[in-house]
Protein backbone atom coordinates (compact mmCIF):
# COMPACT_ATOMS: atom_id res chain seq x y z
CA UNK A 1 0.00 0.00 0.00
CA UNK A 2 1.52 3.41 -1.40
CA UNK A 3 1.64 6.35 1.03
CA UNK A 4 -0.20 9.36 0.14
CA UNK A 5 1.29 11.98 -0.89
CA UNK A 6 2.61 15.04 0.81
CA UNK A 7 0.43 17.81 0.33
CA UNK A 8 3.42 20.09 0.41
CA UNK A 9 4.96 18.15 -2.54
CA UNK A 10 1.66 18.47 -4.78
CA UNK A 11 2.09 22.02 -4.53
CA UNK A 12 5.47 22.59 -4.49
CA UNK A 13 5.75 23.84 -8.37
CA UNK A 14 2.89 26.20 -8.06
CA UNK A 15 4.92 27.47 -4.95
CA UNK A 16 7.98 27.76 -6.42
CA UNK A 17 6.29 30.11 -9.56
CA UNK A 18 5.05 32.15 -6.77
CA UNK A 19 8.01 32.88 -4.94
CA UNK A 20 9.88 32.90 -8.43
CA UNK A 21 6.77 36.03 -9.12
CA UNK A 22 7.20 37.53 -5.46
CA UNK A 23 11.65 37.25 -6.24
CA UNK A 24 10.67 39.21 -9.57
CA UNK A 25 8.74 41.87 -8.21
CA UNK A 26 11.41 42.81 -5.56
CA UNK A 27 13.77 42.69 -7.97
CA UNK A 28 12.03 44.88 -10.05
CA UNK A 29 11.55 47.43 -6.88
CA UNK A 30 15.17 47.66 -6.03
CA UNK A 31 15.98 48.77 -9.53
CA UNK A 32 13.53 51.28 -9.42
CA UNK A 33 14.55 53.00 -6.12
CA UNK A 34 18.37 52.17 -6.50
CA UNK A 35 18.53 53.43 -9.83
CA UNK A 36 21.40 56.32 -9.08
CA UNK A 37 23.15 53.39 -8.46
CA UNK A 38 22.44 50.62 -10.26
CA UNK A 39 21.97 53.00 -13.65
CA UNK A 40 25.76 53.83 -13.99
CA UNK A 41 27.16 50.52 -12.77
CA UNK A 42 24.88 48.78 -15.63
CA UNK A 43 26.60 51.36 -17.60
CA UNK A 44 29.88 50.99 -16.74
CA UNK A 45 29.43 47.06 -17.49
CA UNK A 46 27.87 48.11 -21.27
CA UNK A 47 30.84 50.35 -22.19
CA UNK A 48 33.41 47.22 -20.86
CA UNK A 49 31.75 45.08 -23.30
CA UNK A 50 31.84 47.66 -26.05
CA UNK A 51 35.43 48.34 -25.68
CA UNK A 52 36.52 45.47 -24.99
CA UNK A 53 37.85 43.89 -28.24
CA UNK A 54 39.92 47.04 -28.24
CA UNK A 55 42.29 46.44 -24.95
CA UNK A 56 42.20 42.94 -26.33
CA UNK A 57 43.63 43.73 -29.98
CA UNK A 58 46.65 46.00 -27.61
CA UNK A 59 47.03 43.23 -25.22
CA UNK A 60 47.99 41.03 -28.89
CA UNK A 61 50.66 42.83 -29.54
CA UNK A 62 52.02 43.04 -26.48
CA UNK A 63 50.56 46.41 -24.50
CA UNK A 64 49.38 45.32 -21.13
CA UNK A 65 45.66 45.34 -19.84
CA UNK A 66 45.67 48.12 -17.59
CA UNK A 67 47.66 50.61 -20.20
CA UNK A 68 45.03 49.59 -22.91
CA UNK A 69 42.53 49.94 -20.59
CA UNK A 70 43.61 53.48 -20.11
CA UNK A 71 44.02 54.59 -23.52
CA UNK A 72 41.26 53.43 -24.47
CA UNK A 73 38.90 54.89 -21.75
CA UNK A 74 41.14 58.16 -22.22
CA UNK A 75 40.23 58.54 -25.85
CA UNK A 76 36.55 57.56 -25.34
CA UNK A 77 35.95 60.37 -22.40
CA UNK A 78 37.81 62.60 -24.85
CA UNK A 79 35.31 61.89 -27.83
CA UNK A 80 32.84 62.20 -25.43
CA UNK A 81 33.52 65.65 -24.11
CA UNK A 82 34.28 66.74 -27.38
CA UNK A 83 30.78 65.80 -28.68
CA UNK A 84 29.05 67.61 -25.60
CA UNK A 85 31.16 70.41 -26.02
CA UNK A 86 30.40 70.64 -29.88
CA UNK A 87 26.53 70.43 -29.26
CA UNK A 88 26.72 73.26 -26.47
CA UNK A 89 26.60 75.68 -29.00
CA UNK A 90 23.65 74.39 -31.11
CA UNK A 91 21.74 73.14 -28.21
CA UNK A 92 21.96 76.62 -26.38
CA UNK A 93 20.66 78.20 -29.66
CA UNK A 94 17.72 76.06 -30.31
CA UNK A 95 16.68 76.32 -26.88
CA UNK A 96 17.04 80.47 -27.08
CA UNK A 97 15.03 80.22 -30.03
CA UNK A 98 12.22 78.26 -28.18
CA UNK A 99 9.87 81.01 -28.10
CA UNK A 100 10.58 81.93 -31.41
CA UNK A 101 9.87 78.39 -32.57
CA UNK A 102 6.39 78.34 -30.66
CA UNK A 103 5.12 82.30 -31.61
CA UNK A 104 5.81 80.72 -35.26
CA UNK A 105 4.16 77.26 -34.72
CA UNK A 106 1.17 79.14 -33.72
CA UNK A 107 1.35 81.70 -36.32
CA UNK A 108 1.35 78.77 -38.68
CA UNK A 109 -1.64 76.77 -36.99
CA UNK A 110 -3.39 79.98 -36.64
CA UNK A 111 -6.29 78.30 -38.58
CA UNK A 112 -6.96 74.68 -36.47
CA UNK A 113 -6.68 77.72 -33.80
CA UNK A 114 -9.61 79.66 -35.30
CA UNK A 115 -11.88 76.20 -36.20
CA UNK A 116 -10.79 75.61 -32.43
CA UNK A 117 -12.16 78.63 -31.57
CA UNK A 118 -15.35 78.81 -33.58
CA UNK A 119 -16.36 75.44 -31.84
CA UNK A 120 -15.48 77.57 -28.57
CA UNK A 121 -18.01 79.94 -29.38
CA UNK A 122 -20.81 77.46 -30.22
CA UNK A 123 -20.35 75.71 -27.34
CA UNK A 124 -21.16 78.72 -25.00
CA UNK A 125 -24.18 79.96 -27.45
CA UNK A 126 -25.45 76.74 -26.46
CA UNK A 127 -25.06 77.01 -23.26
CA UNK A 128 -26.56 80.84 -23.03
CA UNK A 129 -29.15 78.85 -24.71
CA UNK A 130 -29.50 76.09 -22.14
CA UNK A 131 -29.99 79.11 -19.57
CA UNK A 132 -26.33 78.41 -17.47
CA UNK A 133 -24.14 81.43 -17.91
CA UNK A 134 -20.94 81.23 -19.91
CA UNK A 135 -19.01 83.07 -17.12
CA UNK A 136 -20.77 80.58 -14.65
CA UNK A 137 -19.58 77.19 -13.80
CA UNK A 138 -16.37 78.00 -15.91
CA UNK A 139 -13.49 77.08 -14.03
CA UNK A 140 -11.40 79.57 -12.98
CA UNK A 141 -7.89 79.56 -14.40
CA UNK A 142 -5.02 79.18 -11.57
CA UNK A 143 -1.72 80.32 -12.21
CA UNK A 144 0.96 79.05 -10.27
CA UNK A 145 4.29 80.64 -10.30
CA UNK A 146 6.34 77.79 -10.84
CA UNK A 147 10.31 77.70 -10.63
CA UNK A 148 12.41 79.08 -13.77
CA UNK A 149 13.15 76.55 -16.38
CA UNK A 150 16.87 76.20 -15.79
CA UNK A 151 16.52 76.50 -12.02
CA UNK A 152 17.20 72.54 -11.74
CA UNK A 153 19.42 72.56 -14.26
CA UNK A 154 22.56 72.42 -12.80
CA UNK A 155 21.61 70.15 -10.06
CA UNK A 156 20.37 67.69 -12.90
CA UNK A 157 23.76 68.58 -15.05
CA UNK A 158 25.84 67.68 -11.73
CA UNK A 159 24.02 64.82 -10.71
CA UNK A 160 24.47 62.96 -14.71
CA UNK A 161 27.95 63.98 -14.95
CA UNK A 162 28.56 61.99 -11.25
CA UNK A 163 26.96 58.80 -12.56
CA UNK A 164 28.86 59.04 -16.25
CA UNK A 165 32.33 59.37 -14.14
CA UNK A 166 30.85 56.32 -12.14
CA UNK A 167 30.60 54.51 -15.14
CA UNK A 168 33.76 55.57 -16.79
CA UNK A 169 35.54 54.44 -13.65
CA UNK A 170 33.81 51.08 -13.44
CA UNK A 171 34.09 50.20 -17.61
CA UNK A 172 38.30 51.21 -16.57
CA UNK A 173 38.63 49.40 -13.83
CA UNK A 174 36.29 45.97 -15.58
CA UNK A 175 38.77 46.15 -18.77
CA UNK A 176 42.63 46.86 -16.61
CA UNK A 177 41.52 43.67 -14.41
CA UNK A 178 41.03 41.86 -17.53
CA UNK A 179 40.68 37.77 -17.19
CA UNK A 180 40.94 38.36 -13.47
CA UNK A 181 37.30 39.66 -13.52
CA UNK A 182 35.68 37.13 -15.11
CA UNK A 183 37.53 34.53 -13.29
CA UNK A 184 36.57 36.31 -9.95
CA UNK A 185 32.85 35.86 -11.08
CA UNK A 186 33.47 31.95 -12.17
CA UNK A 187 34.99 31.09 -8.88
CA UNK A 188 31.57 31.86 -7.47
CA UNK A 189 29.88 28.73 -9.16
CA UNK A 190 29.42 26.23 -7.00
CA UNK A 191 29.81 22.89 -9.33
CA UNK A 192 31.86 22.63 -11.95
CA UNK A 193 29.73 22.24 -14.60
CA UNK A 194 28.14 25.81 -13.68
CA UNK A 195 31.74 27.16 -13.87
CA UNK A 196 31.58 26.26 -17.61
CA UNK A 197 28.17 27.50 -17.83
CA UNK A 198 29.53 30.69 -16.22
CA UNK A 199 32.49 30.78 -18.45
CA UNK A 200 30.54 30.59 -21.68
CA UNK A 201 27.88 32.88 -20.68
CA UNK A 202 30.83 35.44 -20.07
CA UNK A 203 32.86 35.23 -23.26
CA UNK A 204 29.33 35.20 -25.46
CA UNK A 205 27.85 37.79 -23.55
CA UNK A 206 31.08 39.79 -23.65
CA UNK A 207 31.37 38.81 -27.47
CA UNK A 208 27.64 38.98 -28.66
CA UNK A 209 27.26 42.49 -26.87
CA UNK A 210 30.21 44.12 -27.90
CA UNK A 211 29.62 43.28 -31.33
CA UNK A 212 26.32 44.15 -31.30
CA UNK A 213 26.78 48.19 -29.41
CA UNK A 214 29.74 48.39 -31.88
CA UNK A 215 28.12 47.66 -34.70
CA UNK A 216 24.89 49.68 -33.95
CA UNK A 217 27.07 52.85 -33.00
CA UNK A 218 28.98 52.62 -36.27
CA UNK A 219 25.45 51.98 -38.21
CA UNK A 220 23.87 55.01 -36.08
CA UNK A 221 26.68 57.53 -36.29
CA UNK A 222 26.38 56.98 -40.12
CA UNK A 223 22.67 57.27 -39.97
CA UNK A 224 22.90 60.85 -38.12
CA UNK A 225 26.12 62.05 -40.41
CA UNK A 226 23.19 61.45 -43.28
CA UNK A 227 20.35 62.47 -41.96
CA UNK A 228 22.46 65.86 -40.45
CA UNK A 229 24.08 66.11 -44.33
CA UNK A 230 20.13 65.73 -45.71
CA UNK A 231 18.78 68.60 -43.95
CA UNK A 232 21.35 70.66 -44.48
CA UNK A 233 20.98 70.24 -48.33
CA UNK A 234 17.16 70.82 -47.57
CA UNK A 235 17.95 74.26 -45.61
CA UNK A 236 17.45 73.05 -41.68
CA UNK A 237 19.10 74.92 -39.21
CA UNK A 238 20.98 73.53 -36.42
CA UNK A 239 21.75 70.16 -38.83
CA UNK A 240 24.74 68.96 -36.78
CA UNK A 241 22.53 69.04 -33.87
CA UNK A 242 19.63 67.36 -35.63
CA UNK A 243 22.02 64.44 -36.80
CA UNK A 244 23.36 63.77 -33.38
CA UNK A 245 19.81 63.64 -32.07
CA UNK A 246 19.11 61.26 -34.44
CA UNK A 247 21.92 58.78 -33.42
CA UNK A 248 20.94 59.18 -30.27
CA UNK A 249 17.43 58.20 -30.73
CA UNK A 250 18.46 55.80 -33.08
CA UNK A 251 19.44 53.07 -30.15
CA UNK A 252 15.70 53.33 -29.39
CA UNK A 253 14.45 50.54 -32.06
CA UNK A 254 10.67 51.93 -33.33
CA UNK A 255 9.81 54.71 -30.57
CA UNK A 256 13.54 57.00 -31.71
CA UNK A 257 12.34 57.43 -35.22
CA UNK A 258 8.94 58.52 -34.39
CA UNK A 259 10.03 60.59 -31.84
CA UNK A 260 12.70 62.27 -34.18
CA UNK A 261 10.50 62.82 -37.00
CA UNK A 262 7.73 64.76 -34.71
CA UNK A 263 10.43 67.02 -33.16
CA UNK A 264 11.88 68.05 -36.37
CA UNK A 265 8.38 67.83 -37.87
CA UNK A 266 7.42 70.88 -35.13
CA UNK A 267 10.73 72.62 -35.73
CA UNK A 268 10.56 72.63 -40.14
CA UNK A 269 6.91 74.33 -39.35
CA UNK A 270 8.36 77.36 -37.35
CA UNK A 271 11.39 77.49 -40.24
CA UNK A 272 9.88 77.00 -43.90
CA UNK A 273 7.46 79.37 -45.35
CA UNK A 274 4.95 76.27 -45.97
CA UNK A 275 3.44 73.42 -44.38
CA UNK A 276 3.95 71.44 -47.65
CA UNK A 277 7.69 72.48 -47.49
CA UNK A 278 7.99 72.16 -43.90
CA UNK A 279 6.88 68.41 -43.94
CA UNK A 280 10.01 67.40 -46.29
CA UNK A 281 12.00 67.58 -43.21
CA UNK A 282 10.73 64.68 -41.36
CA UNK A 283 10.00 62.41 -44.48
CA UNK A 284 13.61 63.01 -45.14
CA UNK A 285 14.51 61.85 -41.52
CA UNK A 286 11.94 58.80 -41.32
CA UNK A 287 12.97 57.76 -44.89
CA UNK A 288 16.81 57.32 -43.86
CA UNK A 289 16.05 55.36 -40.57
CA UNK A 290 13.28 53.16 -42.33
CA UNK A 291 16.31 52.36 -44.65
CA UNK A 292 18.37 51.61 -41.37
CA UNK A 293 16.24 50.17 -39.93
CA UNK A 294 14.78 47.35 -42.60
CA UNK A 295 17.91 46.99 -44.72
CA UNK A 296 21.20 48.13 -43.42
CA UNK A 297 20.85 46.96 -39.76
CA UNK A 298 19.27 43.53 -40.23
CA UNK A 299 22.23 42.84 -43.25
CA UNK A 300 24.87 43.87 -41.03
CA UNK A 301 23.48 41.95 -37.19
CA UNK A 302 21.86 39.14 -39.02
CA UNK A 303 19.26 36.17 -37.58
CA UNK A 304 21.49 35.86 -34.58
CA UNK A 305 20.54 39.01 -33.18
CA UNK A 306 17.31 39.56 -34.07
CA UNK A 307 15.02 40.32 -31.85
CA UNK A 308 11.15 39.97 -31.14
CA UNK A 309 9.48 43.36 -32.02
CA UNK A 310 6.68 42.54 -28.62
CA UNK A 311 10.32 41.84 -26.29
CA UNK A 312 11.75 44.90 -27.84
CA UNK A 313 8.83 47.54 -27.10
CA UNK A 314 7.97 46.22 -23.92
CA UNK A 315 12.00 46.16 -23.13
CA UNK A 316 12.26 49.98 -24.12
CA UNK A 317 8.86 51.29 -22.34
CA UNK A 318 9.66 49.66 -19.25
CA UNK A 319 13.23 50.46 -18.76
CA UNK A 320 12.24 54.13 -19.94
CA UNK A 321 10.06 54.31 -17.35
CA UNK A 322 11.85 52.78 -14.54
CA UNK A 323 15.40 54.56 -15.45
CA UNK A 324 13.77 57.64 -18.42
CA UNK A 325 15.71 58.13 -21.58
CA UNK A 326 18.48 57.03 -19.79
CA UNK A 327 17.03 53.51 -19.57
CA UNK A 328 15.35 53.41 -22.33
CA UNK A 329 18.76 53.47 -24.22
CA UNK A 330 20.18 50.82 -22.31
CA UNK A 331 16.98 48.52 -22.88
CA UNK A 332 17.86 46.78 -25.67
CA UNK A 333 21.64 46.07 -24.61
CA UNK A 334 20.14 44.37 -21.27
CA UNK A 335 17.86 42.37 -23.83
CA UNK A 336 20.15 41.12 -25.66
CA UNK A 337 22.26 40.03 -22.08
CA UNK A 338 18.62 37.90 -21.58
CA UNK A 339 18.98 36.39 -24.91
CA UNK A 340 22.65 35.10 -24.32
CA UNK A 341 21.69 33.78 -21.24
CA UNK A 342 18.45 32.26 -22.08
CA UNK A 343 20.57 30.11 -25.16
CA UNK A 344 23.25 28.78 -22.61
CA UNK A 345 20.87 28.18 -19.58
CA UNK A 346 18.18 25.17 -19.79
CA UNK A 347 15.73 26.31 -17.46
CA UNK A 348 15.61 29.93 -19.52
CA UNK A 349 15.07 28.31 -23.24
CA UNK A 350 11.43 29.53 -23.33
CA UNK A 351 11.96 32.84 -22.15
CA UNK A 352 14.89 32.55 -24.73
CA UNK A 353 12.60 31.15 -27.59
CA UNK A 354 10.38 34.19 -26.62
CA UNK A 355 13.19 36.40 -27.33
CA UNK A 356 14.24 35.51 -30.46
CA UNK A 357 12.44 36.94 -33.87
CA UNK A 358 10.08 34.12 -35.32
CA UNK A 359 11.41 31.84 -37.84
CA UNK A 360 10.47 31.50 -41.64
CA UNK A 361 9.48 28.06 -42.76
CA UNK A 362 11.90 28.66 -45.27
CA UNK A 363 14.90 29.21 -42.67
CA UNK A 364 13.79 26.55 -40.36
CA UNK A 365 13.79 24.01 -43.03
CA UNK A 366 17.16 24.93 -44.56
CA UNK A 367 18.29 24.95 -40.78
CA UNK A 368 17.01 21.69 -40.50
CA UNK A 369 18.48 20.28 -43.70
CA UNK A 370 21.77 21.57 -42.59
CA UNK A 371 21.79 19.86 -39.18
CA UNK A 372 20.80 16.70 -40.73
CA UNK A 373 23.77 16.96 -43.54
CA UNK A 374 26.34 17.70 -40.29
CA UNK A 375 24.95 14.55 -38.53
CA UNK A 376 25.34 12.09 -41.35
CA UNK A 377 29.03 13.40 -42.20
CA UNK A 378 30.11 12.30 -38.39
CA UNK A 379 30.71 8.62 -38.46
CA UNK A 380 30.06 6.27 -35.82
CA UNK A 381 33.53 6.30 -34.58
CA UNK A 382 34.01 10.01 -34.80
CA UNK A 383 30.81 10.22 -32.99
CA UNK A 384 31.99 7.00 -30.09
Amino acid sequence: MSADPNPFELHLPKIRKLLFGIFLILVAQVVYFAQDVIMPLMLGILVAFTLSPLVRIGRRIGIPEWISALLVMTGFGLMVALLLYSLSGPFTDLVNSAPQIKSALSDKLSSVQSHLQSLQRVSEEAAEVTGQNAGEGAPEKVVVDGPPVFSGLASTVAGALGQIAIAMFLALFILASGKHFYEGIVKMAPTLTDKKIAVRILYDVEKVVSRYLLTITVINICLGAAIGFSLWLYGMSNPFLWGTIAALLNFLPYIGAVIGALAIGLTAIAEFPTLGAALGAPFIYYALTAIEGNIITPLLLGRRLEMNIVAVFVSVVLWGWMWGFAGALMAVPILVILKVMSDNIESMAKFGNFLSAPVHDDEREAEEAANEKAQSEVSPEKAA
